[in-house]
């Protein structure tokens, strides 16, 4: 199974041999005990998208087919923590600006970031990633406009978000401010 931990949204690659238990299909797939959105399935290969978990917790997985026929492996999978943007630094800037995200378990269980994006943009560049900060270089958006900051781990999904950011034209290149405060708006 790959991988073998994450959270909500992360898709799971479950690979043996009699996966259908001798049935036709299956009907349910659980992830230490929460049910799974199947995404695709073969005798031999089944692909699911983990639902969210209550806590962090490690369990069998399990395969039901359409006959009732069970197949599973304890203790195979851990629900991590999820992600949680505590901080964005500088909260404005443009095209090349230097931005410090930081936070909790921001790689979802995982052991690195692929891709980040800032209100609906893919970053320039992802300069560096832990669990607990990125640093990434802000590319040029078309649009302005407010957005979450997105952040995929390698296991496939993102893992956090938090709307944080909002995108506002400035001469001919956007940038990136946190959203007002209520009491300044007009």
């Amino acid at each position: 199974m790959s991988p073998a931990r994450g959270q909500l949204n992360t898709v799971v690659t479950i690979v043996g041999t009699e996966l259908f238990g001798q049935g036709l299909y299956l009907v349910n797939v659980t992830l230490a005990g929460v049910a799974a959105q199947i995404v695709n399935q073969s005798n031999t290969e089944v692909i699911v998208i983990a639902s969210a978990s209550d806590g962090t917790n490690v369990g069998t997985v399990e395969l039901t087919s359409d006959t009732g026929a069970v197949v599973s492996v304890s203790d195979a999978w851990k629900y991590v923590n999820v992600g949680d943007v505590t901080g964005v630094s500088p909260n404005n800037g443009q095209l090349n600006t230097l931005i410090t995200i930081t936070g909790t378990d921001l790689m979802a269980g995982g052991n690195g970031l692929v891709a980040v994006s800032l209100a609906g943009v893919a970053v320039k560049e992802l300069v560096s990633n832990s669990s607990t900060e990125v640093v990434v270089v802000a590319a040029i958006s078309a649009t302005a406009g407010a957005g979450d900051i997105l952040f995929e781990s390698e296991n496939g999904r993102p893992c956090c978000s938090k709307t944080d950011l909002r995108t506002l034209r400035c001469q001919t290149s956007p940038m990136f401010h946190r959203p007002l405060d209520k009491r300044t708006r007009s």
